[in-house]
C-alpha cells in the first residue's frame, strides 16, 4: 500500500513538468547569421578576369590574357534592381615578329605589344533569386561610362610607339551568385564595348570573372 501511494505521488509531482515541457514552444536554434542577399542595401565585389580580345583588340594582341582584374560597388534600392560603379585593371600583351619603315630605315623583328584598359562605369543590374531564402541569384546587367586605353608597341630599341586616349564604352553582363561556405561566390560574363577615339581604334574583349561578394 506504501509502495502505491508513493507511485501515486511522483505521478502526480511530475506530471505537471513534463506537459508543461511538452506544450513549451520549441525554440528554433540559429546556426547561420550570414544575410541573404536582398537584406543588405550595399554590396562590394572584387574578381579576376579571364579575357578574349576581339575585333580590333584581336589584331593588335590575339592571346588571351588572365591578367585582369576588376572590383565594384552596388547600392540596392529595389529587392530586384541595384545600381553601382565598376573600376578595374585590364592588360594584353602579345610578341609579333613584324617589318617597319620609316624614311629610309626598314627595321624587322620581333614586335612587343602592351595595351591597358580602365574602365570607369556605372552599373544597373536586375537579381532574380533562384531559391526561397535569396541566397543563389543570376543577373543580368549593363554598364555604360569611360575606359582609358593605353597602347605600346616596341619594335628595337629606337623603334617605339605609343598612344593613350579616353573612349566612351558599354559593357553588359550576365552572372550567377551563390553562397558557398559561408561566402558568396559569383561567376559572370561581360562584354566590353570602346567606341572609337582618336586617335585608337574601337576595342572589344570578352571576360569570364570569377569573384567574392561582400555584403
Amino acid at each position: 500500500m506504501k509502495r502505491l501511494l508513493c507511485l501515486l505521488l511522483t505521478c502526480l509531482f511530475f506530471s505537471p513538468a513534463y506537459v508543461a515541457a511538452q506544450t513549451k514552444p520549441k525554440q528554433r536554434l540559429v546556426t547561420d547569421l550570414s544575410p541573404n542577399l536582398t537584406d543588405p542595401r550595399a554590396q562590394a565585389k572584387v574578381s579576376w578576369n579571364l579575357m578574349l580580345p576581339l575585333a580590333d583588340t584581336a589584331e593588335f594582341t590575339p592571346s588571351i590574357s588572365p591578367a585582369g582584374f576588376s572590383f565594384e560597388f552596388n547600392y540596392r534600392f529595389r529587392p530586384e534592381l541595384t545600381v553601382g560603379f565598376l573600376s578595374g585593371w585590364h592588360s594584353f600583351d602579345s610578341k609579333e615578329f613584324d617589318t617597319r619603315t620609316a624614311g629610309l630605315v626598314t627595321v624587322t623583328g620581333t614586335e612587343y605589344r602592351d595595351r591597358t584598359i580602365i574602365p570607369l562605369v556605372g552599373l544597373l543590374t536586375y537579381h532574380y533569386s533562384l531559391t526561397d531564402d535569396d541566397r543563389a541569384q543570376v543577373f543580368l546587367g549593363l554598364g555604360a561610362g569611360m575606359f582609358y586605353v593605353e597602347s605600346l608597341s616596341t619594335l628595337g630599341v629606337l623603334n617605339a610607339q605609343y598612344q593613350a586616349s579616353n573612349h566612351f564604352g558599354l559593357t553588359p553582363n550576365i552572372g550567377i551568385v551563390g553562397e558557398f561556405l559561408s561566402q558568396y561566390l559569383f561567376a559572370e560574363f561581360r562584354w566590353n564595348y570602346v567606341f572609337e577615339s582618336d586617335p585608337q581604334a574601337a576595342q572589344s574583349y570578352l571576360s569570364f570573372n570569377l569573384g567574392m561578394l561582400f555584403l
